[in-house]
């Protein structure tokens, strides 16, 4: 099995704890880890913990210009880091008779064994992939933005099943790279959107549980909420369901100071094995603000809208009725 995770030195603390936990549940792991380069430290310190396993580490380092060049959108996510982008590399950096592998982004806890997600047939896709549900597309305008159907869907890229074989055919990494020279000012998501647009009739729905988003944890959702081979709602209602892949995908994450998601004790499980064992998330304002308060009062704004009372005369007229 091989799976690719991206990093660099400010990320690596949720690269190893993504590792330790993969380690966990699986044997005879092959970790390619993509980065421009890591500090000695580190690098040897990872290699250390999986080299004491039946597992082994590779380390592919991105030249550094690779993705610098690429114009990037002042409306990007500035919560993504560029090492993202080195996905789109996969097929030149990994060697040629790797034709298929797992990749996962480091903001994961792996709760179990991955073997039956890496035996999914892909042979007729490019990707395998857990999709967004509908409102997360709408209002980040995928459909226009990057020109795809909407019943097509747009899936989140955390957590891929990459059939190396048909993106070496298709000369995926130049499709890639012209892409976004060509599309700088569609691209918010980084190489997610890049995928989406260039694979959204080649990628496979997989089982939500191999891509656990906070969006998830609702129990607001419908099957309405997804395309129609999505059946993400039916798949958590069957008995004893559980997720094997939890994606932090949203802010504050556990290293940040007032996560709330459920699964953040799993996180520090693992974290506690590592040299960052004595790790504490602090309250910062500025955090706060960005991670909190900021996108609270953006989904408040956005409930109002959905409601149809964004409109000023409208909340003057709705404030007269309830509260006069």
């Amino acid at each position: 099995m091989h799976i690719v995770l991206a990093t660099d030195d400010n990320f690596v603390q949720h690269c190893t704890v993504a590792i330790l936990s993969i380690l966990q549940h699986n044997k005879a792991v092959h970790f390619h880890i993509l980065t421009e380069g890591l500090n000695q430290e580190n690098s040897d310190y990872m290699s250390g913990l999986v080299d004491s396993t039946d597992s082994q580490l590779t380390i592919h380092v991105v030249p550094s210009d690779i993705v610098h060049y690429f114009p990037m959108s002042s409306l990007a996510s500035n919560h993504i880091s560029l090492a993202t982008y080195y996905r789109l590399f996969i097929t030149s950096l990994l060697p040629a008779e790797i034709n298929k592998v797992i990749y996962l982004d480091c903001d994961m806890v792996i709760r179990g064994s991955l073997d039956e997600l890496w035996n999914v047939d892909l042979s007729e896709y490019a990707l395998g992939a857990v999709y967004q549900f509908f409102e997360w597309s709408d209002h980040n305008d995928c459909w226009n933005r990057l020109q795809i159907p909407r019943e097509a869907g747009y899936f989140n890229a955390g957590c891929l099943l990459m059939n190396l074989d048909y993106l070496r055919r298709v000369n995926f990494q130049q499709l890639a790279v012209d892409y976004i020279h060509a599309n700088q000012k569609r691209i918010i998501s980084h190489d997610q959107d890049v995928l989406n647009a260039l694979f959204h009739d080649q990628t496979k729905a997989l089982d939500c549980r191999w891509n656990y988003l906070s969006l998830f944890l609702s129990d607001r959702l419908k099957p309405s909420d997804f395309p129609e081979r999505c059946h993400y709602v039916e798949e958590k209602r069957e008995p004893g369901f559980e997720p094997v892949i939890i994606h932090f995908v949203s802010k504050p994450k556990p290293w940040h100071y007032g996560c709330k998601n459920p699964y953040v004790s799993e996180y520090y499980h693992y974290l506690r094995q590592t040299k960052w064992r004595d790790f504490q998330p602090h309250f910062s304002w500025k955090v706060y603000m960005t991670n909190v308060l900021i996108p609270s009062v953006k989904l408040f704004v956005k409930r109002l809208d959905f409601l149809g009372i964004t409109d000023k005369r409208h909340l003057k007229q709705v404030r007269k009725q309830y509260m006069e």
